[in-house]
């Protein structure tokens, strides 16, 4: 019997990433074998809120610090859906792998929820302390200008995973 493996598996709210989830499960994981499912996900706060944060620090910090707070809870809040909804995927993927005595498949895994942080590096990070064998990500298909300019999660994990 070959040694079991550790996967992770990148996930956000997007189609892609439900379906890269749903690859991984078909065509990789082999519960009898062992493997083990890690599925993480960053909890963000968009940029582009917290600089709208930043004007009103001058006007009323007590109460952006207030804002701040409120939308730290809804990635967080956003996260745990996330992990959720993937972990929904992952129950209807082990009642498809009944065993003869008709019980689900017993699916190993474990789900990290990290607050904030580059994803990419994150990602990464998790892999190296987990030992993963094998990273799954999905890709939303930009093209190489796009990717250029506003950067991938998928092509940054490719080039600079060990």
């Amino acid at each position: 019997m070959s040694s079991a493996r550790n996967i992770v598996v990148a996930i956000d709210s997007s189609v892609f990433s439900q379906k890269a989830l749903t690859w991984a499960l078909e065509n990789v994981l082999q519960p009898t074998r062992g493997d083990k499912l890690f599925l993480v996900t960053v909890s963000m706060v968009k940029e582009s809120q917290l600089a709208m944060m930043g004007d009103a620090m001058m006007v009323n910090p007590e109460l952006a610090t207030e804002q701040v707070e409120f939308l730290h809870n809804n990635a967080q809040d956003a996260g745990k859906k996330i992990i959720h909804d993937a972990n929904k995927i992952i129950d209807a993927h082990a009642e498809q792998l009944k065993g003869p005595s008709g019980e689900k498949a017993e699916i190993s895994r474990e789900m990290i929820v990290l607050d904030g942080g580059d994803p990419r590096d994150a990602i990464l990070d998790i892999c190296k302390e987990h030992k993963a064998d094998l990273l799954v990500l999905g890709s939303r298909g930009l093209g190489a200008m796009k990717r250029a300019f506003l950067g991938s999660v998928s092509d940054y994990c490719v080039h600079h995973s060990t």
